[in-house]
């Protein structure tokens, strides 16, 4: 018998024991129940042939395990072989055939009779792949198409472009000396005014406080969950045998113990302690704290003159179509009416909106963010697009 321990887990172990035991087996002519150890009929003499099968006995665990050394020689050898010259069943443990005296060899096997797949079979085959193929490629294209953004079409446009100038030109300003520029002209006073209020001194005061000062310890009881033992519960053992055939007149028996052995937990009980904790008291106390009044300062406030840009108009030019256009010069008009010294510059900003909308009277506005793409998008003109929480969030390009 062999034993061998194998860990289940943490806690659980599993032993198995393996043992052998003898088949049986029924001759065909006689009827006699023969053991597994005999390969000639006890009760005719009649040979043991393929037809006549190893059986399990009935209770395999009542079974008597065997236990003489030539026996568990032959129950453990391997399975049972076929002679291919006589046709008689030998065990692996003889290295010759008992009655033909004949190897253990394999028979050749008969020539395939299946035949050879034809032209006709193959394309069958790549039919059927083809087909499948197709199907397939068809689904995705069906949920390609299912996925497809919407397409719409736009219905209204608009652009506003505007030219915005600015004029170097004099202009006035008032304040105190440190907020002059250095290239201010034409400054004259104004007399003073109230600049800001400076803080002095103005005697002490009085102010009262409290802080926290040691006063003993007291006493604090506290509970505490502490390991006081184990608490254990015996795991039940359960054992198991399963019987499975060698092939040769004898079957291999292992028998599964699990369990057994206790499972712990720990116990934990409340502890009542005491500990020291320190106690303060508050203390009355004063001190002496700055006092400051505030103290008016006046300063000059002047007026004087500076060339500065600054906005000066706007010319604007609008339109419900794609095909726009800036203000004309003759609208601008650009440096014309300035006085000596005086210049102009201009900026160009352009505004444009887009109203796409689908067969069923949905309306989605869109900004395009350059002329270039205003211009692409004129009335009628139908694009695909991505829409998030009803809002448009990208046109595709065109469809080609």
């Amino acid at each position: 018998m062999r034993w061998a321990v194998r860990l289940n887990g943490p806690m659980a172990e599993e032993i198995v024991s393996e043992r052998q035991i003898e088949m049986l087996w029924s001759c065909t002519s006689c009827g006699h129940k023969n053991l597994g150890r005999y390969k000639e009929c006890r009760g005719c003499g009649n040979a043991k042939d393929g037809s006549e099968t190893y059986e399990m006995p009935g209770d395999p665990a009542a079974a008597a395990s065997v236990s003489d050394g030539n026996l568990l020689a032959m129950a453990r050898a391997g399975a049972d072989w076929k002679c291919s010259f006589c046709g008689s069943d030998q065990r692996a443990v003889d290295g010759r055939c008992r009655q033909c005296g004949a190897s253990p060899t394999v028979a050749p096997s008969a020539p395939s009779s299946a035949p050879t797949p034809s032209r006709r079979r193959a394309g069958s085959v790549l039919a059927i792949v083809g087909g499948t193929l197709v199907a397939v490629f068809g689904a995705l294209a069906g949920l390609l198409y299912l996925g497809r953004p919407p397409t719409l079409a736009v219905v209204e446009v608009g652009f506003e472009h505007v030219i915005s100038v600015e004029r170097y030109e004099v202009a006035k300003h008032e304040g105190f000396a440190e907020q002059q520029p250095a290239e201010a002209f034409a400054v004259h006073a104004l007399g003073k005014r109230h600049h800001h209020d400076d803080q002095v001194p103005d005697g002490f005061r009085t102010e009262e406080y409290f802080v926290d000062v040691p006063d003993g310890t007291r006493t604090e009881w506290t509970s505490e969950r502490v390991a006081c033992g184990r608490d254990c519960t015996d795991r039940p053992r359960v054992c198991n045998e399963k019987c499975s055939t060698n092939k040769n007149g004898f079957a291999s028996c292992k028998t599964s113990c699990t369990g057994g052995g206790q499972s712990c937990t720990t116990r934990y009980c409340s502890e009542r302690r005491s500990h020291q904790v320190p106690k303060t008291r508050s203390e009355r106390r004063t001190r002496q704290v700055q006092r400051y009044r505030a103290v008016p300062r006046s300063a000059e406030w002047f007026a004087w003159s500076v060339r500065e840009w600054r906005p000066n108009r706007e010319v604007k030019a609008a339109g419900n179509t794609t095909a726009t256009r800036w203000p004309g010069d003759e609208e601008v008009r650009l440096g014309v009416g300035l006085a000596d010294g005086e210049k102009e510059r201009a900026s160009r900003a352009g505004r444009y909106r887009v109203l796409f909308a689908d067969g069923k009277g949905a309306r989605h506005p869109y900004v395009p963010a350059t002329l270039d793409e205003y211009q692409q998008l004129p009335l009628g003109e139908k694009r695909r697009l991505r829409l998030e929480e009803g809002k448009i969030a990208k046109v595709f390009p065109p469809d080609r």
